[in-house]
């Protein structure tokens, strides 16, 4: 996993034990969204290529700020990451 920071051109990555995040920030939500889709996109090719598959059914979004009345779809390999108001990261909430 040490070369996926290499597929992620739009996002940041953030990488801690088994736990990796791809987060991004602008001004237009619309733009985070495009960003952060890509990305997604990009990780899957990544995971295909390393004889990987993904599984959306563990992915979490988070929106801060004003963007949560936007309706902020972010994706992965089809199927939509829903949107949580909190998520835990190694066993913190």
């Amino acid at each position: 996993m040490n070369d996926l920071a290499y597929a992620i051109n739009e996002s940041s990555l953030l990488s801690f034990a088994d736990d990796t995040n791809l987060h991004a920030s602008n001004e237009c939500p619309r733009t985070v969204e495009n960003m952060i889709n890509q990305d997604m996109f990009n990780v899957t090719s990544w995971f295909k290529q390393n004889g990987m598959i993904t599984n959306p059914t563990k992915y979490n979004t988070m929106v801060l700020g004003n963007a949560n009345q936007c309706g902020i779809s972010i994706e992965c390999a089809g199927k939509e990451i829903p949107v949580s108001k909190e998520i835990t990261l190694l066993r913190i909430t």
